[in-house]
């Protein structure tokens, strides 16, 4: 099976509730317990797939729910039908 490499993670979204707590890199990484390197690749969109535990404890540490920094798919469902 052959995985899809597509960005997963709402950077944009990351970066402005960052900006919006004044957490920087470094703190979120204290928060996350989380390498900074790697957190940095994440927050950039380098890594396009993360760990789930990292995507959790990011959502964690900007106390947000993961949906809100994860892009689910391309393509919107209507619950009304």
């Amino acid at each position: 099976m052959m995985r899809n490499k597509r960005e997963i993670m709402n950077t944009d979204k990351i970066i402005k509730l960052m900006e919006e707590k004044n957490i920087t890199l470094y703190r979120l990484g204290k928060m996350t317990n989380l390498n900074e390197s790697n957190l940095g690749k994440i927050v950039s969109g380098k890594t396009k797939d993360p760990r789930i535990s990292y995507v959790k404890a990011i959502a964690d540490a900007l106390e947000v729910g993961i949906d809100e920094i994860v892009i689910r798919n391309n393509y919107k469902t209507d619950k009304r039908e």
